[in-house]
């Protein structure tokens, strides 16, 4: 036989149609047909099919085969439901079991169609022996045409052996000479993702040429690797073949009675004028099969008119490019109910590619559609509630991966199409350490199942630092099991803003309140002694019987106007912290020649210097200049040479000097040799817990002076600190911007 002779399969099995299970036995539950879908729900394993009945399949749980078919021999029943599981790892499936007779033989026969409940990848171990018992030649080859593995019958219908075939290419061992080339483009058609059934001639090992069936196709493993399954019948004897036609035929008419939906063959024309139509038309369009095929009514015509153009257009794109056509569209039933179906089908040509027919599935899916539609519709409400609400909001599955979040979200996420951020985490957005901590507590409570409540979180986000509240609750599916979780974020960055201002607020009333205590605290003891002293001086005087001597009215005078100064000098540093505590202090900066403002304020103390004897040393330069207040600078030297001069004892010495560290400060020093202070002096320094002491000759200090000394050069924006050690003398450091 040439390439010429090799002719197509005009009418490949139907059970290839079905879109569920199918599988035929005779009444002992023996293993005689199925369909591929057959082989996916129980898992095609590498090497073949092993068991030999359906019993070995699937799990009656108890029920025997008998019982089961006995309602169908007796009539009682057309059809039996029941529910079994795959032997091999118990997941559930539905079985559809019916009877029929075979007309030639008057065998009765059973159809299973099998439904699966859960989705099922494993291999089942009992393939091999129904692989090998299989009365057709049945071999698997790799993408390069090298035989993995055969069964028995392919072994007898060829003369060879498993050892003698296993790893050779199927084209050497089979294909005779003058067909070599068309075997090869056969097997690269198939190689590519092809269906080919096809007669053709082949060699057997003993050089006898043999006509056979060739069924052959691609077959992906749950390994992902490809292989090519072919089965191999000899069709020499045709009155054999025409038996198995007939007999098929009758089974495939009966099956197609158990189907939900139509199974139809039509001319590959505008109207599609049927061939062949299954009972299914009358429950789907309301027209008997009849009317269709003798062409009272054509298909088209009951295709609602908005999709008619489009139903063609995309069957003639699926004729022209050789693939399956699959549309869902809307049709119009006898009784004028506007239906959705779902049409899966395709086209099939002679062996000269020319358009035989067309044939396929078609299915009444208007209550799922409607169901579809209404979960959209609710879909859609839930996301527009969602995307209106300021909240951030967010579905995730068990592996923390966004499903869905609203439009608050994307902008704290910073997509800007929601859609963009499904399938990723939050380390595709968030830093590292965060995206793990957060990892770690949603996987936590994937198993607890325990809820996070307002957990308030400080977060760099696409919008900056923000403070969110969180609130996470696990989603169960029917079966009680965590598929994931929803998340409500609220941004309160706001709040906790306003909040730790009135923290501040609090804690600095708090702070001027205790300060305040401790201001009356110095006011009530430093002047409650000069105001006794000057109240006993007035007293003494006021006394008529009081007599003095001039000296000691002079001495007495004194003493009154060193109450009064101390007094007064209270009173000022009073008023001028007040006038800081009430923010009345105007900040005027300017530049100021450092050297004249200290002279300047040197004058004042001319005659306290030279009572007691102290040499000033100013060694400053007159081109040092500072950014200053005038008057907060002044207060800060006097209050700064007064402590000198009280601390330091007769014929002591006070250096005052100047640099510059850098470009953008000066830093003067007033260094006294008096009397030094410890550690605990010094700690207390500037805080209204230290007690004013008196200097080397008893003159009265409060220490509010350097408190004042401390706020003003705050707001100068420079710093004071100091040296000190006691009986060698203090040093006070004031650094201010150079300008």
């Amino acid at each position: 036989m040439t390439e010429e002779n090799t002719k197509s399969i005009s009418n490949p099995p139907i059970l290839s149609l079905l879109p569920v299970a199918a599988v035929i036995t005779n009444i002992k539950g023996e293993l005689l047909e199925w369909n591929d879908l057959f082989f996916k729900l129980i898992g095609f394993p590498s090497l073949a099919v092993e068991a030999e009945s359906i019993t070995e399949i699937f799990d009656f749980e108890g029920n025997d085969l008998k019982n089961l078919i006995s309602p169908l021999l007796s009539g009682e029943k057309q059809s039996v439901e029941v529910e079994s599981a795959y032997i091999l790892n118990k997941i559930s499936v539905t079985l559809n079991l019916g009877l029929f007779s075979n007309q030639m033989s008057r065998s009765k026969k059973l159809i299973w169609l099998i439904k699966e409940s859960a989705p099922d990848n494993h291999l089942p171990e009992y393939f091999q022996l129904l692989f090998q018992s299989i009365p057709f030649g049945i071999v698997i080859s790799d993408g390069h045409d090298n035989v993995l593995k055969c069964n028995r019958a392919f072994e007898d219908l060829f003369g060879y052996t498993k050892a003698q075939l296993k790893g050779k290419k199927i084209n050497d061992m089979i294909v005779p000479d003058s067909m070599k080339d068309f075997g090869v483009h056969l097997t690269s058609n198939v190689a590519e993702g092809r269906d080919v059934f096809h007669e053709t001639l082949r060699v057997r090992a003993d050089g006898e040429l043999i006509n056979v069936a060739v069924i052959t196709r691609p077959v992906v493993f749950s390994n992902n690797r490809k292989y090519i399954f072919s089965i191999y019948q000899d069709v020499t004897d045709r009155e054999k073949i025409e038996k198995l036609s007939l007999e098929n035929g009758n089974q495939f008419a009966t099956m197609l009675n158990y189907l939900p939906g139509i199974v139809y063959r039509c001319k590959a024309e505008r109207d599609y004028p049927m061939l062949f139509v299954s009972e299914g038309s009358l429950k789907i369009t309301g027209y008997e099969p009849g009317l269709f095929m003798n062409h009272s009514i054509n298909y088209n015509e009951i295709i609602h008119e908005k999709f008619r153009d489009f139903v063609w257009e995309k069957w003639q794109k699926a004729i022209e490019d050789n693939k399956v056509f699959q549309e869902e569209y809307c049709i119009k039933h006898r009784d004028g109910e506007i239906r959705w179906v779902w049409e899966r089908g395709h086209v099939v040509r002679d062996n000269h590619n020319r358009i035989m027919y067309i044939e396929g599935y078609i299915e009444d899916i208007t209550e799922q559609r409607s169901v579809q539609l209404s979960l959209i519709k609710e879909k859609e409400l839930l996301q527009a509630l969602m995307d209106n609400i300021p909240d951030t909001i967010y579905f995730k599955d068990r592996n923390s991966r966004f499903l869905q979040i609203n439009k608050a979200q994307a902008q704290v996420l910073g997509v800007k199409n929601q859609a963009d951020a499904v399938g990723k985490t939050d380390n595709d957005f968030f830093d590292a350490v965060f995206a793990r901590k957060t990892f770690e507590e949603e996987q936590e409570m994937m198993v607890t199942g325990e809820l996070v409540i307002n957990n308030e979180e400080h977060v760099f986000t696409n919008m900056g630092w923000r403070w969110l509240s969180t609130t996470k609750v696990p989603l169960y599916d029917e079966n009680g099991e965590i598929t994931g979780l929803v998340g409500v974020s609220r941004d309160i960055t706001t709040n906790k803003v306003l909040e730790n201002k009135l923290r501040k607020s609090e804690r600095d009333l708090t702070l001027l309140n205790q300060e305040k205590d401790k201001l009356f605290s110095v006011i009530a003891h430093d002047m409650r002694s000069p105001f006794n002293s000057f109240l006993l001086l007035t007293e003494l005087l006021a006394d008529k019987s009081f007599s003095v001597e001039k000296e000691e009215l002079v001495q007495l005078a004194k003493s009154m106007h060193q109450s009064a100064a101390a007094v007064a000098e209270l009173l000022e540093n009073l008023l001028e912290w007040s006038r800081i505590q009430r923010g009345q202090i105007v900040y005027k900066p300017k530049t100021v020649v450092l050297k004249n403002i200290l002279e300047k304020n040197l004058n004042y103390f001319q005659a306290n210097l030279q009572k007691k004897n102290i040499h000033v040393e100013l060694s400053v330069a007159d081109k040092i200049t500072v950014l200053a207040d005038s008057s907060m600078l002044s207060s800060v030297i006097r209050n700064l040479i007064s402590n000198a001069i009280k601390f330091t004892p007769g014929k002591g010495t006070i250096k005052i000097s100047a640099k510059r560290p850098d470009n953008n400060s000066v830093l003067f020093m007033i260094q006294d040799s008096g009397i030094g202070m410890d550690a605990e002096q010094q700690e207390k320094l500037f805080t209204l817990d230290t007690r004013g002491t008196k200097g080397t000759e008893d003159e009265p200090s409060s220490g509010l002076g350097l408190i004042l000394v401390r706020e003003f050069i705050k707001i100068m924006k420079g710093r004071i600190y100091l040296t000190s050690k006691e009986n060698f003398g203090t040093t006070f450091y004031v650094e201010l911007p150079a300008h």
